[in-house]
């Protein structure tokens, strides 16, 4: 399980460090630019209380407007147990030249189970909306998780983060 947790860091550390590389290269605005999204926060739901932590590697439009990525991340409840979200993300920013910008975020994939290798993948889908400040971002809204094809946990999220 330990082993699992450290290998899932280093590949998060990794795609942060290659992004952030490619990022200060690219020097062309109007080809789009590469974009980095750490988020954290509590999620509440059915029968649920928990922590995730959300990575994304996407590219930016070159209006900066929307961003489409992959993403990976950690989360762990009291009745969900942990598990590893890899997911698909789309993310619209409605004034992006504004110093305060509301923000609609999607995503949708498959949830790792690491408790269960037999019933390992779940699903893994959030809609949500906010407000982006130059890099700070705060948004809120709903998820749904599984544990496998078992049981399903509908709730509510809100994650603060940074975008690079």
């Amino acid at each position: 399980m330990k082993k699992q947790n450290f290998i899932t860091l280093i590949l998060i550390g990794i795609i942060f460090i290659f992004s952030i590389n490619a990022q200060a290269q690219s020097t062309d605005n109007n080809a789009g630019r590469l974009s980095v999204i750490n988020e954290y926060g509590p999620f509440f739901g059915h029968n649920t209380v928990g922590f995730t932590g959300v990575f994304v590697v996407g590219y930016s439009t070159p209006s900066d407007k929307d961003m489409f990525g992959l993403g990976i991340a950690y989360d762990v409840g009291t009745n969900l147990t942990d598990g590893i979200p890899l997911f698909v993300n789309y993310r619209h920013s409605f004034y992006p030249d504004r110093k305060v910008s509301p923000i609609v975020n999607m995503a949708m994939g498959v949830r790792l189970n690491l408790s269960d290798p037999v019933d390992a993948f779940g699903l893994y889908s959030t809609m949500a909306s906010g407000f982006q400040s130059g890099i700070f971002s705060l948004t809120g809204g709903i998820f749904l998780k599984s544990l496998g094809t078992r049981e399903l946990y509908p709730g509510l999220e809100v994650k603060c983060g940074f975008r690079l």
